[in-house]
């Protein structure tokens, strides 16, 4: 189901077209079309206008307090967005909304009311196309483009441009000389803060680019991430690399490592296999990222130090690696073996099991090739020598798994119930005399 956002700016542009609103948007025909009687009073200090819902009379009230016309235009598109949204009724006052304020500290009605504003005065696709057109000039000609056209304020360009902007692209805004910075950050799932780091450190350690910007009363960061790795790639990769996750991320990141953390939680996601990623800064954790289903607890405040031991009472995999600017990073592969009495108490053996999967994925004379593909390889891994342990056997077979002719079969909820019952067995057999 689409999100009200989406729905929003859906109603603003078939505002826009309805109306063939132009460059800056000029209302006086929607008020027209409308009905709706707009005047202007002094009002409380905090409110920019209200608007009145009623069927038989429309009506927009602006504060005439209000002098800076950028702010004005956009009060009146925020009042029509209360019109115009179909949900919306009675009487809704506007509160003045501090451009330096957070949004999330207005009710649902008017964040709403606002972005159908900013999609009416400034819309997305319009705003994209001149980001292509401007961005390689910089930020602050951009912007300045953006509200010389629009005539719109900086602060309401900002909120088109996150709006706009493709994952990856953040900018953090001062006003004057605060230390305080409203945050614009284009992909809202991105890992970007480390823990006792603030918002700004953390972009400067995990970005590509970064460059300031001057506009007005306004400084203005601006940082550039890498996009997050394609996911039938990666998965493609990683298979390729059977199964080891460091070399796939170092190809992805052009060996800048650091450079993937904003998006790590959605790469680990990317595979099945189930993986801890931990970020120090020297012994202080600052980012630590699970794979879905990860059945250890590892605390949030572990130092690496306890970390690595952990990780070898339990037998887990890891691999530590020092990267620029003073990170470390550690990824722990969680135990894929389990004894058979793990998984089945019930004495079920690996031809049992290999032929429920098989018969789930493949029909007819497919299902015999698969079943003999599959055997051959097992039989390849047995013969290998110096395998002492079970979990030695399954590392094999999980190694010599890994081909794209069997994605379908490593992919499946028992494949590695069925692996590490197969180790079993083909363990124990190396043991009789």
């Amino acid at each position: 189901m689409e999100n009200k956002e989406k729905t929003v700016r859906k109603i603003a542009n078939k505002v826009r077209k309805k109306y063939d609103l132009k460059f800056p948007a000029d209302f006086d025909n929607v008020f027209k079309e409308k009905g709706i009687e707009i005047t202007e009073k002094s009002l409380k200090r905090n409110e920019d206008g209200y608007s009145e819902l009623k069927k038989d009379k429309l009506k927009i009230v602006i504060n005439s307090d209000i002098e800076y016309m950028p702010r004005k235009r956009f009060t009146i598109a925020h009042e029509l967005g209360h019109i115009f949204i179909g949900w919306h009724d009675d009487v809704t006052i506007c509160q003045t909304d501090n451009e330096y304020s957070m949004h999330n500290m207005l009710d649902i009605q008017e964040k709403e009311a606002n972005v159908f504003a900013s999609e009416l005065l400034m819309p997305t696709d319009w705003v994209k196309e001149k980001i292509e057109r401007y961005m390689q000039q910089g930020i602050d000609i951009l912007v300045n483009i953006l509200c010389e056209l629009a005539q719109t304020s900086v602060m309401a360009a900002f909120y088109a441009l996150e709006n706009a902007f493709s994952s990856g692209n953040v900018m953090i805004v001062y006003m004057g000389e605060a230390t305080f910075g409203k945050k614009f950050v284009a992909e809202k799932t991105m890992e970007i803060c480390l823990r006792e780091t603030d918002f700004a450190e953390s972009c400067e350690a995990l970005s590509t680019v970064r460059k300031q910007y001057k506009i007005g009363t306004y400084q203005i960061e601006y940082f550039e991430f890498c996009k997050c790795p394609d996911k039938e790639k990666f998965q493609k990769r990683y298979h390729e690399n059977h199964g080891n996750l460091l070399p796939t991320l170092m190809e992805f990141s052009g060996n800048n490592l650091l450079s993937l953390m904003h998006c790590i939680k959605s790469v680990l996601q990317y595979v099945s296999d189930k993986y801890i990623l931990c970020l120090y800064k020297g012994q202080t954790l600052h980012l630590r990222i699970l794979s879905e289903g990860v059945d250890t607890i590892v605390p949030y405040d572990i130092s690496m130090e306890r970390l690595e031991d952990f990780c070898i009472q339990n037998a887990y995999y890891y691999v530590s690696m020092v990267i620029e600017k003073n990170y470390q990073i550690m990824i722990v592969k969680e135990r894929v073996y389990q004894d058979p009495e793990y998984w089945n108490r019930t004495g079920t053996d690996s031809k049992i099991l290999l032929n429920i999967i098989l018969k789930e994925i493949y029909p007819g004379e497919e299902f015999k090739k698969k079943r003999m593909s599959i055997s051959g390889i097992i039989g390849a891994a047995n013969n290998r020598r110096n395998i002492e342990s079970p979990q030695q056997m399954y590392d094999l077979l999980y190694k010599k798994m890994n081909r794209p002719e069997l994605f379908e079969f490593t992919g499946h909820a028992d494949y590695k119930k069925f692996l590490s019952v197969k180790a079993y067995e083909l363990f124990q057999k190396r043991m009789q005399p």
